[in-house]
């Protein structure tokens, strides 16, 4: 019985271990990050607004003149983002990342629609606008971030939503047939038992 006790702690220290390991975030998380798409026109007027999908997005953007602002600053030093329709029941947890801005304040809860949906609002910042200095929270990771966007300048906003981590199924279920192997053996079962 002790023999087994120490495989369950080390196979759960394992699993713990291979979880903190892992590369990527487990909670939703909204990256603005600079790119060359084809672009829908941010005037940087008021928040950017995109709509929640269950799935997931990436929305491209560019900084520049419309209608609604026709002389915007020569460069944006922050942005809010606002994330609408996210479901209530879904009690999400939100993460953001950019390599733009140094600073993002992830997403906390905004405003709460007459339909049942809620709206998340992101703040990317710089601590002095204009200059940049090491992304603290960047996805791909990035060395250094300007701290603005000019005008002209390309940008996405995408929603991740991470998968379910396979590898906590895999180990639970390793951890299952090994305690049944273990425990079996040490009682003095067999996994199969000759006919007579």
């Amino acid at each position: 019985m002790k023999r087994a006790g120490i495989l369950f702690a080390a196979l759960f220290a394992i699993m713990l271990l291979g979880q903190t390991a892992k590369a990527d975030s487990t909670d939703p998380g909204v990256i603005v990050n600079k790119t060359d798409p084809e672009a829908t026109v941010y005037d940087g007027l008021g928040p950017l607004m995109v709509p929640w999908s269950s799935t997931g997005f990436t929305m491209s953007f560019v900084y520049e003149a419309d209608a609604a602002n026709p002389d915007p600053a020569e460069q944006l030093d922050s942005l809010t983002v606002d994330l609408t329709g996210v479901p209530t029941a879904d009690n999400l947890v939100f993460q953001c990342y950019s390599d733009i801005w140094v600073n993002c304040a992830s997403g906390a809860l905004f405003s709460t629609v007459s339909d049942g949906t809620v709206t998340y609002q992101f703040v990317f910042s710089d601590p002095t606008p204009g200059e940049g200095g090491t992304c603290n929270n960047s996805l791909p990771p990035a060395l250094s971030c300007p701290g603005f966007l000019s005008l002209g300048d390309q940008f996405t906003a995408s929603l991740v939503i991470p998968e379910p981590s396979t590898s906590t199924l895999l180990v639970l279920g390793l951890l299952s047939l090994l305690a049944f192997v273990t425990l079996g053996r040490s009682r003095g079962w067999r996994l199969s038992r000759p006919i007579a």
